[in-house]
């Protein structure tokens, strides 16, 4: 029985250790991400008409119109939402620089 008690006694002092262990500092990090604004009523598609362009205007590269206005709409933004960046993309023009996109529409054949 004695021995039986020094191995219990010898059990717990080797135990005591594992539960007097020394603190540790844990570090957590993570971002708080506010939800998107609402962009043209949820239509991810705005169809801005640039009207008639004659195509003699733009016979050569860097040929441009004249500029038309198209709005933005953003809704249910997030509070203090103070601005909202847009970007464009598109095939540059190799001819005309960066700053001017390749029409994608393809020239009808005239008969």
């Amino acid at each position: 029985m004695k021995i039986r008690h020094k191995k219990l006694l010898i059990l717990t002092l080797l135990c005591w250790n594992v539960f007097s262990a020394d603190s540790v500092t844990m570090g957590v990090t993570g971002n708080i991400v506010a939800s998107p604004c609402i962009f043209n009523g949820g239509n991810s598609n705005l169809d801005v008409n640039l009207g008639d362009i004659q195509a003699t205007n733009m016979a050569t590269p860097g040929s441009s119109s004249d500029p038309v206005a198209f709005n933005l709409l953003f809704t249910n933004c997030p509070a203090g939402t103070r601005s909202v960046t847009a970007s464009f993309t598109g095939t540059p023009d190799p001819l005309a620089g960066p700053d001017y996109y390749l029409n994608s529409v393809r020239q009808p054949t005239w008969r």
